[in-house]
């Protein structure tokens, strides 16, 4: 049983450094300049007008509203892509308007649709619209308790593998919308919903550079189910609370030195100092050790690299899921010269998991960089908020 249970944590460890690859290898993104996402809408030709919404942190999509319909563009679909995406979003009797392009027609509100990432699926709740997932591929990696109750229920169909999507079933769901994300157009997963005939639309807020920006991508699932509105009420809680956590270290005088990440197959991965986990840091007092960096996304070092600038450092935060001290000095050895291991002051974002082991930080946390946020300063700074206790961090025992 001990063996078992100690096979099962080292998969969930991979399977966590795996997904910090996609993460932290955000991309420098030399995107067009954002426009002014809205164009004025005329209430004659839609008399059940759209709530417009503005988009101001975000830098990879924008809305554009028409005439009784939208245009969705996503400046930068996927890392390095040159051309941008738009996407035409029409009532359901609305015929397509003469001299439009766009690279996928959908029929709003969508009513049905499938997800390939869960970090769609907080968006979908915080608007009150759970039920419009009907598939995702690998259910057991959803966190939500809310959601999983719907998978349970035969609400959601489990299409198998992201990389290996079950089409048939996909096809027998017949969704309004796919919301996928890409790594470029050799995406095998991508090429293989070409013969569904059924929308694909890819979500980049992956390439978000902030942690608002991110957080803002909800006004982009919003724009498909005519739920902005919903969306303009939820961001700017979690905008106000974000900018008034951060007020709080703004004239911090000590800040305490903090690293990231670790060791997969003989390189470590440590952010940029201008991705959105550096922009974290700083909000929370913090003073990153690589925050000096020009890079967006992840930094490929050598454990030498990391240990020179890094070993005498306060905090240690985002050790992938790692259960314990000793499971990571059972991964490398070379892990326990660090002071941080030396004082136990090293994070994981382990504290909160699904029935089924997925990670509640990596589904719900980008959504919610407020509750982040007052975590890191919890861990940095206890004296500024005193009666709060972490949500997704914990301490390694």
């Amino acid at each position: 049983m001990a063996d078992k249970k100690k096979t099962r944590n080292m998969f969930k460890v991979c399977r966590s450094i795996s997904f910090i690859l996609i993460l932290f290898s955000t991309y420098s993104c030399n995107s067009p300049q954002q426009e002014n996402t809205t164009e004025a809408l005329t209430t004659e030709a839609n008399p059940s007008s759209y709530h417009e919404v503005s988009v101001d942190y975000a830098s990879q999509f924008r809305i554009i509203y028409k005439e009784g319909y939208k245009i969705v563009e996503v400046l930068q679909p996927y890392p390095g892509a040159k051309k941008s995406l738009r996407y035409l979003l029409l009532p359901k009797d609305m015929a397509v308007p003469e001299n439009t392009e766009a690279d996928a027609v959908v029929r709003i509100p969508v009513r049905e649709m499938v997800s390939f990432s869960t970090t769609h699926i907080p968006a979908l709740e915080m608007l009150g619209a759970a039920e419009v997932l009907s598939g995702f591929p690998g259910t057991d990696l959803i966190s939500s308790a809310g959601m999983r109750r719907r998978i349970n229920e035969g609400e959601v169909q489990d299409l198998g593998a992201a990389n290996g999507i079950n089409i048939e079933k996909l096809m027998e769901l017949s969704p309004d919308l796919v919301m996928a994300y890409g790594m470029g157009p050799q995406d095998k997963s991508l090429r293989s919903l070409e013969r569904t005939h059924i929308p694909v639309v890819l979500n980049a807020d992956f390439l978000e550079q902030s942690p608002l920006g991110r957080a803002e991508w909800i006004k982009f699932t919003a724009a498909f189910l005519n739920k902005e509105k919903e969306a303009d009420s939820v961001f700017s809680y979690i905008r106000d609370r974000y900018e008034s956590l951060a007020a709080l270290t703004s004239d911090v005088s000590e800040r305490p030195s903090v690293f990231s990440g670790v060791v997969y197959n003989g390189t470590w991965f440590m952010p940029g100092g201008k991705s959105w986990a550096s922009v974290f840091f700083a909000d929370a007092g913090g003073k990153y050790l690589w925050s000096d960096n020009g890079e967006a996304g992840s930094l490929q070092l050598s454990f030498e690299a990391v240990f020179n600038k890094a070993h005498k450092a306060d905090y240690w935060i985002g050790a992938a899921n790692y259960p314990s001290l000793q499971a990571l000095e059972e991964a490398d050895s070379r892990y326990r010269q660090f002071a941080a291991w030396q004082q136990s002051n090293v994070y994981t974002y382990t504290a909160r998991e699904g029935e089924t082991g997925g990670n509640e930080y990596l589904e719900l946390g980008y959504s919610r960089p407020d509750i982040v946020l007052a975590d890191l300063i919890r861990i940095l700074h206890p004296t500024l908020l005193p009666d709060y206790k972490l949500y997704f961090y914990e301490k390694l025992p």
